[in-house]
């Protein structure tokens, strides 16, 4: 049974975990959807109809960076992001505890620094406009979905952080593996 802390931030911290969740579903899915539309589009152009569709390969390299970036996102949400767990599933229960506070804490502050870098870039680029080759469109737009990925990932790494170690509930934690579990 899982209680909410005093200060009610067990309750909060889910809606904000479900509205993501809900926000990347939906993103990720519409880029993806879009992606399958725009490299089907462009062979049925390419190959029935022998016409060339240069844009269709920039959209769709541009919607698997919204994809990849958001999904970074969903990873770290399930922890479900590469790592190296060898030596750390040897540990002992209360040394292992230890080590995985320490990757979360580098994990939320290296994020998050990438992510003020990132949107320090996104500000020199509207700053100094680029746009793409074939479609005109604007850089920014790509560097903001990174952007914003990054800073996502950012805020799921101190959600996962806050319910994990500074709580008594643990309404976030997915749990991975392992037998004292």
């Amino acid at each position: 049974m899982q209680v909410e802390n005093e200060s009610g931030g067990t309750g909060i911290i889910r809606l904000i975990d479900k509205c993501l969740d809900l926000f990347e579903m939906t993103v990720s899915a519409l880029a993806l959807l879009g992606m399958t539309v725009s490299v089907l589009l462009a062979i049925v152009l390419r190959y029935v109809l022998k016409v060339p569709n240069i844009a269709g390969e920039e959209i769709s390299r541009y919607l698997l960076v919204t994809i990849v970036f958001i999904g970074i996102s969903m990873c770290v949400r399930t922890r479900s992001h590469m790592g190296v767990t060898i030596f750390v599933d040897m540990l002992p229960a209360c040394l292992r505890r230890v080590v995985m506070v320490i990757a979360d804490i580098i994990t939320t502050v290296t994020l998050g620094f990438i992510s003020v870098l990132s949107w320090l870039y996104v500000a020199s680029s509207l700053a100094r406009p680029q746009f793409s080759v074939t479609t005109g469109m604007p850089m920014a737009v790509i560097y903001t979905v990174m952007a914003l990925g990054l800073t996502l990932s950012a805020l799921r790494s101190a959600m996962l952080f806050w319910s994990d170690y500074l709580t008594t509930t643990h309404p976030l934690s997915v749990q991975k593996g392992g037998d004292d579990q």
